[in-house]
């Protein structure tokens, strides 16, 4: 078996609402949209997997959206089988779902999210400031966060890493400082920040096109030094809640270096959650940093190897009916997502 090693990153364009892309999107409580885009996501496995048969797949990242669709799902474990069996993974592949908070409408007990073994989650909390998830489009609150993080560790999520923007709208150095707080209150194994992007379709809300072009009009990219500015304060902070950089925006916990007295933590909007011990993990998976090879699959599924990279369709229905066929539903892309 080649050494080569592959990547694979599949795409669920889940949501609480249809917002989030162009055309139709699965909603929580349709289980026949998931089961219908599960069948199609299996045909594209099964078309895939033999151009790769010979590369070894060390990390399956799974971008979900809300984890109230795994609630009842008997899909999506279909899914995972048939990727087992199409692909060749090593016998330490780690499994990350990414997932959005849930709303705390449709939060309960017993969210059922069943891990693999080694599995972790990468929680996309984008912000401790309600005034930035607000400015980005994004229906869930902070407390929606804490309250999912909690969730997902009564469920085995042991294992919980999060997402930061960083030169977001409406975003101030103090609320920045205040996230990286935020996050390393609720024990995150580590914390990846992202730079904002209004052109970047995993970040931006797809609204009406109305809307969407004025939103646009008025986004602005964060410049170098904004986002140098942001790299300073987290490095200035985050060593003294026990976290080191182990390459470019991205912090891993070593509990071995957490300070002998913690720091007390912020009850204004915190639970309970801040005081538990963080899985000391592993890094969160490669294939979401810059310049590293990827294989995606499913709708709206970015891929990059060998200096290439294309986007599949974001057409959920073109997608479901010709998922088999690459060249149905690959999109060429000049500059990545």
């Amino acid at each position: 078996m080649s050494t080569e090693l592959l990547p694979l990153h599949l795409y669920f364009p889940a949501s609480v609402s249809r917002d989030f892309y162009v055309s139709r999107t699965i909603t929580i409580g349709k289980l026949t949209e998931l089961s219908l885009y599960c069948k199609a996501l299996i045909k594209e496995i099964g078309s895939a997997a033999p151009d790769f048969e010979d590369l070894t797949v060390p990390e399956v990242t799974i971008s979900f959206g809300t984890p109230s669709l795994l609630r009842d799902s008997k899909d999506v474990p279909h899914v995972l089988a048939e990727l087992k069996n199409a692909f060749h993974l090593a016998p330490d592949c780690r499994f990350t779902w990414v997932l959005d908070p849930e709303l705390a409408t449709t939060i309960h007990e017993g969210m059922h999210l069943s891990l693999p073994e080694n599995g972790r989650v990468l929680l996309r909390m984008l912000s401790s400031s309600d005034d930035v998830l607000s400015a980005l489009r994004y229906p869930h609150t902070f407390k929606d966060t804490v309250a999912t993080a909690e969730e997902l560790r009564k469920n085995g999520a042991s294992d919980l890493s999060v997402m930061l923007l960083q030169g977001a709208p409406a975003d101030t150095a103090e609320r920045f400082r205040a996230s990286l707080k935020a996050a390393a209150d609720l024990g995150a194994s580590a914390i990846l920040l992202r730079a904002w992007n209004p052109e970047d379709k995993d970040l931006v809300r797809d609204l009406y096109e109305t809307e969407k072009r004025l939103f646009l009009k008025k986004a602005v990219k964060p410049t170098d030094e904004v986002l140098q500015a942001t790299r300073t304060i987290a490095d200035d902070y985050l060593p003294s809640r026990g976290y080191h950089e182990v390459c470019p925006s991205l912090y891993q916990l070593n509990p071995a270096a957490l300070p002998s007295e913690s720091a007390t933590p912020d009850t204004s909007q915190q639970s309970d959650l801040q005081n538990k011990t963080a899985h000391p993990g592993s890094a969160v998976p490669a294939s979401l940093a810059p310049n590293t090879s990827v294989l995606g699959l499913g709708a709206g599924a970015f891929t990059r190897m060998d200096g290439n990279s294309y986007r599949n369709t974001e057409d959920l229905t073109r997608y479901e009916k010709y998922s088999a066929r690459f060249e149905m539903i690959a999109c060429d892309l000049v500059t990545e997502a």
